[in-house]
């Protein structure tokens, strides 16, 4: 399977018909046409419904696409990887808890753009599982998010301690006996 006829396909999909991927691409429509062709053909079954308005995927198409994203992604880490001088640099996309990101992070991030200044750090916030759902689907190289995280492919390490208090008026004892500590 050509790699370059499902970069093809991606673009197809994405754009929603073969002009919009041929401007994407810069390449000829006639080009993105030709490049379906040969993937379905290879395939042996039609990755997408053509139509008036561009074309859509059909359910072959709709399973094929994730596998084209993860071998663009294996792809491009390739690259990295045989490119990769031991100085970290490139595009590094993280994820943080608003709390965390606005209370903890902002030191760190500093630093480490001083340390190293060719990585492009991108820094998304959003809830626990939104992330780790993020980190799942390899939009996000890592994340910071509330443990435990018990995931069969996800690693873990604590990077912080949180105290978290609750506060109430003055002499409200019923507080007390629901939160009392161990």
């Amino acid at each position: 399977m050509d790699v370059k006829n499902l970069k093809v396909f991606q673009a197809v999909a994405r754009a929603g018909g073969m002009n919009g991927a041929s401007e994407v691409l810069h390449t000829v429509q006639s080009n993105v046409t030709a490049r379906i062709r040969a993937l379905e053909e290879e395939l042996g079954v039609k990755l997408f419904n053509r139509h008036s308005r561009g074309v859509s995927l059909t359910r072959a198409g709709e399973r094929l696409l994730p596998f084209a994203k993860k071998m663009e992604s294996l792809l491009q880490e390739a690259i990295r990887t045989v490119k990769d001088d031991g100085t970290p640099q490139g595009l590094l996309t993280i994820g943080s808890l608003e709390t965390t990101a606005a209370q903890r992070l902002s030191p760190i991030i500093t630093a480490y753009g001083r340390e190293f200044p060719r990585v492009n750090l991108v820094l998304r916030t959003g809830t626990n599982a939104l992330l780790i759902e993020q980190v799942l689907a390899s939009e996000l190289d890592g994340a910071f998010v509330c443990a435990p995280v018990n995931h069969s492919e996800l690693a873990s390490d604590i990077a912080f301690r949180e105290e978290l208090v609750i506060v109430s008026a003055a002499g409200h004892k019923s507080l007390e006996l629901i939160f009392e500590a161990p």
